[in-house]
């Protein structure tokens, strides 16, 4: 296993967490270190961002307008 890491979380956040491990089937050592894998993870632009393709919508005008 690898080193152990100590935070400290408010009564609400850490019921929040035992929570979700719960609803999940998994510890909550497991859980919260499945959320800092996914938070630090490495991801292009588009795996980020790519929910948002296609939702912009610019006046008639924009190639007009100063920012």
């Amino acid at each position: 296993m690898g080193t152990t890491i100590t935070i400290r979380a408010d009564a609400r956040l850490r019921e929040r967490l035992e929570k979700r491990a719960a609803a999940s089937g998994k510890s909550l050592s497991a859980t919260v270190r499945e959320i800092l894998e996914n938070a630090v993870a490495e991801r292009s632009l588009g795996r980020r961002a790519g929910h948002l393709k296609g939702s912009l919508s610019l006046p008639r005008n924009s190639a007009r307008t100063t920012f």
